[in-house]
């Protein structure tokens, strides 16, 4: 999944929704550069409160896949990305 935020130096990206999250590569970026982040699926959960470094969202769908889900997940205002979960981590919210 991408997501947009800016490099800050030191290994860092500013998330455009705010949270600062060590990133590899972008050494020779500027500060300030616009980027786009990779994030595998496994390397995020879901969680029922906000910490210094989540990006909140809501749950928009879930794929079943044996024991495990995955998650589509609508972030505020920054896109959405795709989380790795148990099937019972997390519920689609209904629309209306």
């Amino acid at each position: 999944m991408r997501i947009e935020g800016a490099w800050i130096g030191g290994r860092e990206v500013r998330m455009a929704a705010g949270p600062v999250w060590r990133a590899s590569g972008g050494e020779d970026l500027a500060e300030g550069t616009a980027v786009d982040v990779v994030v595998r699926p496994e390397g995020l959960k879901l969680m029922n409160a906000l910490s210094p470094v989540s990006l909140p969202g809501e749950v928009a769908g879930r794929r079943y896949a044996g024991r495990v889900a995955l998650f589509d997940v609508s972030l505020d205002g920054s896109g959405a990305v795709e989380v790795l979960g148990s099937p019972d981590a997390g519920r689609p919210s209904s629309a209306g």
